[in-house]
């Protein structure tokens, strides 16, 4: 049995072994840092009750979450009542305030932009107790039209007749039409001002 052992290879480290330092090359640097970081940050920052902007995974980090920051604006974290028409929608969102600012229904152009990354912030809005924008609903804009008549629309979907812009009476209430509530950070007021200057 001595002999068996004796003849074992030795697994234990000698005492003279050099450490040899592990290196890493600038981009093999930045892909391990991703990595390693990629499961504690969102992919966009995220306002929180206390005025705290980040884009941290850390629990109770400035509290509540507000919504998602996106383009300058903040993307509240769920929908109006289905069914309303224009000016139900205008109303809806003067009715929601952050830090003291009334929040808007969003210009066409911020939802066009809005439509490219919605799936990673729809995950995003999920994730923070909120609700995604729904495909097959038609979200009121702030954008107007023609004579006073007409507003745009828009639609998170991706087949016919539900991906895309359009307009429609400010009257017209049919039952999917929603409005999703958006503060726009450029008109926060001035003892605000802190809070975007790290977007």
């Amino acid at each position: 049995m001595n002999e068996i052992l004796k003849d074992a290879p030795c697994l234990c480290k000698d005492d003279d072994m050099e450490i040899v330092p592990l290196r890493r090359n600038f981009f093999q640097k930045l892909c391990c840092y991703w990595f390693q970081n990629r499961d504690k940050q969102y992919d966009y920052p995220v306002l929180y009750s206390d005025g705290t902007i980040s884009k941290a995974k850390c629990e109770r980090i400035g509290g509540k979450p507000l919504g998602v920051i996106f383009k300058n604006n903040l993307i509240t974290l769920k929908d109006s009542p289905y069914g309303i028409d224009w000016h139900e929608a205008m109303e809806y969102c003067q009715k929601i305030k952050i830090f003291g600012q009334s929040c808007k229904a969003g210009k066409i152009e911020f939802w066009k932009k809005y439509r490219k990354h919605k799936q990673v912030l729809n995950t995003l809005l999920e994730s923070l107790g909120g609700e995604p924008l729904k495909s097959y609903s038609k979200y009121w804009s702030s954008s107007e039209y023609g004579s006073y008549y007409g507003a745009w629309y828009f639609c998170t979907g991706d087949g016919v007749g539900w991906g895309g812009e359009d307009g429609n009476l400010k009257d017209y209430s049919f039952s999917d039409f929603v409005v999703r509530p958006v503060l726009d950070l450029s008109k926060v007021s001035s003892k605000r001002k802190k809070l975007v200057a790290s977007l």
